[in-house]
């Protein structure tokens, strides 16, 4: 927590640090926790042991202090500590000493079966995503995400050695389902796709799978807007010729989409009645921004493909060899998951807060005030951003500090084009 009473908790439990208390009293208070508070209930049981305050009394001084009441209020509640510790034969400084200690600490408390309840989950899905990756994280898609958007859990998700598949009519449900040790991105991400035609094509494939884009369209009436996000977004790759059996490419798809919808003398292409013409598919960069204007993520591949001769000509550091690094310069290009900035007080400036990703992870960004106003601007959601700084490790966790921000010119990234994303 933010008072750093939770690494003295851990420290002491490892013995690493020594277990003390400010007063014997403390104790019967405290001893569970090796003498540091560390939930909302601590406060409560430090004012009964030491200023034999009752327990009413004592929640009153903890929600007081948490919401952060007035000058006034906390000076008459001070008082009543320090008289009733005074009392109890504990001296006035040392009670001093706890009034402050407990001050610094209520802000941050959690209630203790808050804080129980997080850990037994936290301990759960890290369990899960260890030994159960695909299970995990289908479950984690399904339910919307969490912190991050969708585009993040599906990096991860392949990075833990669960790829998530395109959206196939055969295959896909409404939402994300498990596939062997894969996830198959349901019908329902798909922009623009109508509820009525994901539903018909659902309920129609119960008589049987859609044998190939004919037997589609014969079954299932989807007007070209339908067909073009189900095109678009990959999800008729899986269907093949009528008369050879083979694969056909997004243009043929389209083609034959257009042409089902046309009748008689008004059909668009007439060649639809009697044959499809051979045409040449999109090229790789095509369908992959054609998936993300559909799917708003990147399913085939990981957005850093497109830097990839960018990161051949520098010395760019993997985040996930960045705890290597402490102490020292280093130079990373990462895409701007998460962002939030921090207005400081008295007119400080602002701080800006970072949760970037490259190839082989997610790490943790900060500009500081004099950093933030000259490249504040420039990292916002799914940009691409080279990030030169230094590494900062705390318990092992790396953080990068910021001195410099730059754009990877041209940006290539699909993610970047986003409406709305830069």
């Amino acid at each position: 927590s933010g008072s750093g009473m939770k690494q003295h908790f851990i420290d002491r439990h490892h013995g690493r640090e020594p277990v003390d208390y400010l007063h014997p009293t403390m104790e019967q208070a405290l001893g569970d926790t090796y003498g540091v508070m560390i939930y909302q209930e601590d406060v409560l049981k430090v004012a009964h042991a030491v200023a034999g305050m009752t327990l009413d009394e004592a929640d009153t001084l903890r929600r007081a202090m948490s919401r952060k009441r007035g000058a006034r209020e906390m000076a008459r509640n001070m008082k009543r500590f320090i008289e009733g510790a005074t009392a109890n034969g504990v001296p006035e400084e040392t009670a001093c000493a706890i009034w402050e200690l407990i001050a610094n600490f209520a802000a941050y408390a959690y209630c203790k079966a808050h804080a129980t309840t997080y850990g037994e989950l936290a301990c759960q899905c890290a369990y899960l995503k260890a030994h159960y990756p695909a299970e995990f994280f289908t479950a984690v898609l399904a339910n919307g995400g969490g912190f991050y958007s969708a585009p993040v859990y599906v990096s991860e998700a392949r990075r833990c050695g669960a790829p998530v598949l395109p959206p196939d009519v055969n295959r896909s449900e409404h939402n994300y389902v498990q596939e062997g040790h894969a996830i198959r991105c349901g019908l329902a991400p798909i922009g623009s796709l109508t509820e009525k035609t994901m539903n018909a094509l659902l309920e129609m494939r119960d008589d049987g799978p859609f044998r190939n884009l004919n037997d589609l369209l014969a079954r299932v009436p989807v007007s070209v807007g339908d067909g073009e996000a189900l095109c678009q977004a990959g999800a008729l790759d899986g269907l093949s010729d009528k008369t050879t059996a083979t694969p056909i490419t997004r243009p043929m798809q389209f083609w034959q989409l257009c042409g089902n919808r046309e009748s008689g003398a008004n059909r668009l292409f007439a060649a639809a009645a009697t044959g499809i013409p051979t045409l040449p598919d999109y090229s790789a960069r095509k369908k992959t921004h054609l998936e993300w204007e559909r799917l708003g993520m990147l399913l085939s591949t990981h957005p850093f493909r497109y830097h990839a001769a960018y990161c051949h000509k520098h010395d760019f550091i993997a985040c996930n060899h960045l705890v290597e690094y402490d102490g020292k310069n280093v130079t990373m290009l990462g895409i701007v998951i998460a962002e939030r900035r921090l207005s400081l007080r008295n007119g400080q400036g602002c701080m800006k807060f970072l949760t970037m990703e490259d190839v082989w992870g997610i790490f943790e960004a900060v500009l500081f005030p004099e950093t933030y106003r000259c490249y504040g601007h420039l990292p916002a959601l799914g940009r691409t951003v080279i990030c030169t700084g230094v590494v900062q490790c705390e318990h092992n966790a790396p953080t990068l500090i910021v001195e410099r921000i730059m754009l990877p010119l041209p940006d290539p990234n699909p993610m970047a084009a986003r409406p709305g994303m830069t």
